[in-house]
């Protein structure tokens, strides 16, 4: 079994999948929704990693700020992960300032929406495709957050199809009707359509797509 992470970097699979993937990556970014100005990059990967887990932790738990827990959550969360060197679990001024303001572009977000939000949503594995955990969701539309300083990236877009493509084989809820990647560091979303993003790909519709993605899951051969 892989992540669903892992899966979306298999490049041949999806260079398989959607042929013109850097083309649309392309497009959207010249396309991307405008929230907030950009914040200041962070010194480093490792404390940006933490300044963002700690800003959705506390989106997720419904502080108003973010909280010395909410800080010793993210901090604990990756550190397990290899190769890691976050440093202190606390946050130094610009970084509180960095992490405030992520969280209130978080919550900003979800006010503006009509609908209840689900966080951390759960996703059954399919195939080679263990199970896995989205961000949030709100009505008919799964957010991905990604909290860093760079643009949209192919990869990105093949996470958040790989969540609903894993939605779509358990059968256990409609198709989602609108896919965004939010990125509060640097102010701005994409969001669309699965049925349009299959038309603009060059699939003949959605279900066909997403159905190939799942087979894609479903095959065992070696791939990268």
């Amino acid at each position: 079994m892989i992540s669903a992470e892992r899966f979306s970097r298999r490049s041949l699979t999806w260079a398989k999948l959607v042929p013109s993937l850097d083309q649309y990556i392309r497009w959207a970014n010249t396309h991307l929704d405008n929230l907030a100005l950009p914040l200041s990059a962070a010194r480093s990967a490792e404390r940006s990693a933490l300044v963002s887990e700690a800003a959705f932790q506390g989106f997720v738990e419904g502080h108003s700020r973010v909280k010395a827990s909410d800080q010793q959550f993210a901090h604990a969360l990756l550190s397990r992960l290899p190769g890691g060197r976050l440093g202190s679990s606390r946050l130094n001024a610009v970084e509180r300032g960095d992490a405030q303001a992520i969280l209130q572009r978080l919550r900003n977000y979800v006010q503006s929406k009509p609908n209840q939000t689900v966080f951390r949503p759960r996703f059954s594995g399919c195939g080679i495709v263990d199970e896995a955990q989205g961000d949030f969701m709100t009505g008919q539309e799964l957010v991905e957050v990604k909290s860093v300083a760079r643009s949209l990236r192919g990869t990105d877009l093949c996470q958040i199809l790989t969540y609903a493509a894993l939605a779509h084989a358990a059968k256990d809820r409609d198709d989602f009707e609108l896919l965004t990647i939010l990125n509060p560091r640097a102010g701005h979303k994409f969001s669309f359509d699965p049925s349009e993003f299959a038309l603009d790909v060059g699939a003949p519709s959605w279900v066909d797509l997403v159905d190939r993605i799942v087979g894609e899951m479903s095959d065992t051969s070696p791939s990268l």
